[in-house]
């Protein structure tokens, strides 16, 4: 059985600006890519590999006034806002987000978090 609880986890800072709870991962996957570079460490703690598909499941949290960079990747992403709200950018639209909204990015689509908010977004990512 796979069960990871995010309290157990190291977190690591994500793009410079975004904290992140790996709470799962593909087999054999080491670190995070956008765009072909590296924007993390590479993990270090244990993690539960389980994922053949997807390549991992974060606990995500971007503080007020901070954005992620626009970046496109070939896969799918998958967002769960837990808490907050700010703007997501796909492809250049710009939409309001807050808790209980689900976002998905489409492979090769340029996307953006931006906490515009006064507080924490809170979040989870599949990928």
């Amino acid at each position: 059985m796979d069960v990871m609880n995010w309290r157990e986890i190291n977190p690591v800072v994500m793009c410079g600006v975004g904290i992140d709870w790996r709470l799962m991962q593909r087999k054999g996957e080491s670190e995070f890519e956008v765009d072909g570079r590296s924007t993390m460490a590479p993990l270090t703690d244990s993690r539960v590999p389980c994922l053949d598909e997807l390549r991992f499941v974060s606990l995500a949290s971007l503080q007020p006034s901070k954005q992620y960079e626009a970046h496109n990747q070939a896969h799918e992403e998958i967002y769960y806002i837990i808490k907050g709200s700010g703007m997501i950018v796909i492809d250049g639209e710009r939409r309001r987000i807050r808790d209980g909204d689900c976002i998905c990015t489409h492979a090769g689509q340029s996307h953006q978090i931006i906490n515009d908010g006064e507080e924490s977004i809170e979040f989870l990512a599949w990928e």
